[in-house]
C-alpha cells in the first residue's frame, strides 16, 4: 500500500483529492495538510511514501517545502500539482527534488498513474506540461 500525503492551501482541493484517492485500494491517505510548514512539522509522524504538493501556497511555497522535505528524507517522492504548467515551474520543482509534475487540470487517472510511477522510482511529467 502506498502512503500518500496531500498538501494544498485550498480546503476544497484537499477534500476532492482525498475523496478521489480513497477509492483506490492500493493507496492510503497518511495525512492532509494546508501548508508546507505543516507537513514538515508532521513528516516523521505521517511518514508518507508520496506527497502531492501544491506549488503556490501562502508562506512557504511548495518549492521551498520540497527542498526541505528532500533534505530531511530523500526516500519520500514528491509530485508537484499546480495550475501553473509553465516549464519554469516544472524546472524549479524538479530542481528542488520533485519526481513528478501534474497539472491540476489533468484527468484524475493521470494523477493515479503519476503516484504509482513515482513510487516505483520513475519520473512522471503530465501530458499538459
Amino acid at each position: 500500500m502506498i502512503k500518500v500525503a496531500i498538501v494544498d492551501d485550498h480546503p476544497a482541493v484537499r477534500h476532492a483529492w482525498m475523496l478521489f484517492l480513497s477509492t483506490d485500494q492500493t493507496l492510503k491517505i497518511s495525512g492532509v495538510f494546508s501548508s508546507g510548514t505543516e507537513i514538515i512539522e508532521k513528516l516523521t509522524e505521517v511518514n508518507p511514501d508520496v506527497i502531492l504538493m501544491d506549488i503556490s501556497m501562502p508562506g512557504m511555497s511548495g518549492i521551498e517545502a520540497t527542498k526541505k522535505i528532500v533534505g530531511l528524507n530523500r526516500d519520500i517522492k514528491i509530485i508537484a500539482l499546480s495550475t501553473h504548467t509553465s516549464s519554469i515551474y516544472k524546472k524549479e520543482m524538479m530542481d528542488a527534488g520533485a519526481k513528478g509534475f501534474v497539472s491540476k487540470f489533468a484527468v484524475s487517472e493521470q494523477l493515479l498513474q503519476a503516484i504509482k510511477e513515482v513510487y516505483k522510482g520513475n519520473i512522471y511529467i503530465g501530458e499538459e506540461i
